[in-house]
């Protein structure tokens, strides 16, 4: 009897612990699979709204006032993008003036990383003052989408100053007075270098918020000279209020054919003083994303409406992508990172 009684609950704890397996096995079972559909779910809506973006407005943060170069860049791009996007939004150009473009590049550093913050950048400004200062944003963390032009720098007088040649300021009797944009600004950056191997001296920088209003001041008089790219001043040589002296370059500009260039004279470290106009979102932002905005922004530079605003308003396009202008930034870093001493002077 004992030893049926025996047998009885040797049999019974083996059919609990079975059940109690079973049991457990199906409950990892159900884990696993709300797990997978969990995970599932998320890369499908993921997907979903990668192939939505955009679904609201792109805003396009610009670093100086209205009236210069970028700004115009900035928001006739901005005017013909949408049309390249793959939703119907608009791409709204916001000015955010302030410390040489540091305020418009911090801001953009800072901002979240979903596609709908973009901005554009001077290359090498911003990089020279990462440079000499402690910036809050790094440009090699940025995602960069690409360059809308190249720039080529070219020294400036009102029409009526007695000075016409390099020569005339290198031997004028009296100082100086460029008039230039904050310190860390491009033109800023490129003043002081290009004072030091002109050797033009003495000179003071007289310091105006945007390039438009230190060109202004050359016009009225409020100072000798300044220098900016080509097509930020070209409208006002030909209007007659402005005369080159020199463009920073290795061959003749085909919009000032008749003003020396830095070869020419033998300054060849001035020739690569050339600025890119670079289009670029915060750090992180997803790669499928930047894709869509890449495209979007090539497709913008070769629209036809583009074509001819270029051509009408003498403000060239020249077109680099992602990569293109990432390894165009960084040969121009090398190069200014020569006069890294003087830029901190």
């Amino acid at each position: 009897m004992k030893t049926k009684l025996a047998y009885f609950m040797a049999l019974l704890m083996i059919l609990l612990v079975a059940v109690m397996i079973s049991s457990c096995g199906s409950d990892e079972e159900s884990t696993t699979t709300e797990a997978e559909e969990s995970e599932s779910t998320t890369t499908e809506t993921e997907a979903e709204e990668s192939e939505a973006f955009p679904t609201k407005d792109i805003k396009w943060i610009i670093q100086y006032p209205p009236g210069g170069g970028y700004d115009a860049y900035s928001r006739k791009v901005a005017q013909y993008m949408p049309k390249y996007l793959p939703q119907d939004v608009n791409v709204i150009p916001e000015n955010l003036p302030g410390a040489g473009g540091r305020t418009a590049y911090n801001t953009l550093y800072n901002s979240e990383p979903d596609g709908y913050t973009i901005g554009i950048f001077n290359i090498p400004g911003a990089r020279i003052t990462e440079l000499v200062q402690d910036t809050e944003y790094k440009l090699d963390e940025m995602t960069w989408l690409g360059s809308i032009t190249r720039g080529t720098s070219v020294v400036v007088v009102a029409a009526d100053s007695p000075y016409d040649t390099v020569e005339d300021l290198q031997n004028a009797d009296e100082e100086l007075v460029f008039a230039t944009n904050a310190a860390g600004g491009g033109a800023n950056l490129v003043t002081t270098i290009g004072a030091a191997e002109l050797e033009i001296e003495p000179m003071r920088k007289l310091i105006y918020e945007g390039s438009q209003d230190a060109l202004l001041a050359v016009i009225r008089g409020d100072a000798d000279l300044a220098n900016n790219v080509v097509a930020a001043v070209y409208p006002h040589i030909q209007s007659g209020d402005l005369k080159a002296i020199i463009v920073y370059s290795d061959e003749r500009h085909e919009l000032l054919p008749d003003t020396p260039t830095a070869s020419e004279i033998g300054e060849k470290e001035l020739a690569k003083l050339g600025s890119l106009y670079m289009v670029a979102g915060p750090p992180g932002m997803p790669k499928d994303r930047a894709k869509i905005l890449e495209d979007a922004l090539m497709a913008t530079l070769e629209d036809p409406d583009m074509q001819q605003w270029s051509e009408e308003a003498d403000r060239p396009l020249i077109p680099m992508n992602s990569e293109e202008a990432t390894k165009a930034m960084q040969d121009i870093t090398d190069v200014f990172t020569k006069y890294r001493d003087l830029l901190e002077e």
